[in-house]
């Protein structure tokens, strides 16, 4: 799999992309002036070059083959400063400029880090917007951090920045018994208990599915990104109320102003900023 940190119209930057092997390898390549590239410095890599975790630093400087320890990377994802990733251990690493990354202060890294909030969660995805990420992990719960400052962490609003994973999705069973949430994890006022199948993060938005296949909607909604029938913001969740039919949405995805759903008939639907035809509608207009 690959993923791209390249959106025309994010703030200047970005350009990088990530490519995990069916070995669980990784490989960066592409802009690097906020550590993006994860290769230990600020330098743009104009080649494929083999991604080594913080634990591997002594054998990449012993010239051994750079390494996650006993974990091999899933999937990987790339935001306009920053990139993420998720190994079979269920561990999150993150990398880049440090408002995206989770890790609880106000440092980039320029080589991939553990974020320790997850631990122990076992995350199944990741997914990165411009400056903020997301993570679900195999009991349905959403994680966000990052900037807030369109909602698109989804937490109802009062704060700029969530330095540390806070939870959305259904309080799992091992945090119920706490009365205070690690990490400042509060439920989120939308999503309440439902368990979330997929996340997918926008420029400034974020589109969810719960595994009862409703489709979510939080974040900057000024070009109809959100497909709520308006232009309004969302500091949190909220339900696209739209007809996807008996099969419902099996997965979504998006860009800085729009964004699409696939069902699982096989149906695309898509709506946002229609310019440049990126909707794929035949003309140029805004879909809500």
């Amino acid at each position: 799999m690959a993923a791209c940190g390249c959106h025309s119209d994010w703030p200047v930057g970005g350009g990088h992309t990530a490519v995990v092997t069916d070995v669980g390898g990784l490989f960066t390549f592409g802009a690097g002036t906020e550590g993006q590239c994860g290769h230990g410095a600020r330098e743009h890599r104009l080649r494929p070059q083999r991604v080594a975790a913080a634990t591997g630093d002594a054998a990449v400087a012993n010239g051994e083959e750079p390494t996650w320890g006993d974990e091999s990377v899933l999937m990987a994802a790339c935001g306009a400063y920053h990139t993420a990733c998720c190994t079979d251990a269920g561990n999150v690493w993150t990398w880049g400029r440090a408002r995206a990354l989770g890790l609880g202060d106000g440092n980039d890294r320029l080589v991939p880090t553990l974020v320790e909030g997850l631990r122990g969660v076992r995350v199944a995805m990741v997914s990165c917007g411009a400056r903020h990420s997301a993570a679900v992990c195999e009991q349905g719960g959403l994680f966000m951090w990052g900037s807030d400052e369109h909602g698109q962490i989804g937490i109802g609003g009062g704060v700029s920045t969530m330095v540390r994973p806070v939870l959305l999705g259904p309080m799992l069973d091992r945090y119920l018994a706490r009365e205070d949430p690690p990490d400042g994890g509060i439920p989120g006022r939308g999503l309440g208990h439902r368990k979330v199948a997929l996340v997918a993060c926008g420029g400034f938005h974020t589109l969810a599915v719960d595994r009862q296949g409703a489709l979510w909607a939080w974040g900057l909604g000024k070009s109809g990104q959100l497909g709520l029938g308006d232009r309004e913001n969302r500091s949190s969740p909220a339900r696209v109320d739209v007809d996807f039919g008996s099969a419902g949405p099996g997965m979504a995805f998006a860009g800085t102003s729009h964004s699409g759903a696939v069902t699982h008939s096989g149906n695309c639907f898509m709506w946002g900023l229609g310019e440049d035809g990126r909707l794929g509608t035949g003309d140029e207009s805004m879909c809500l």
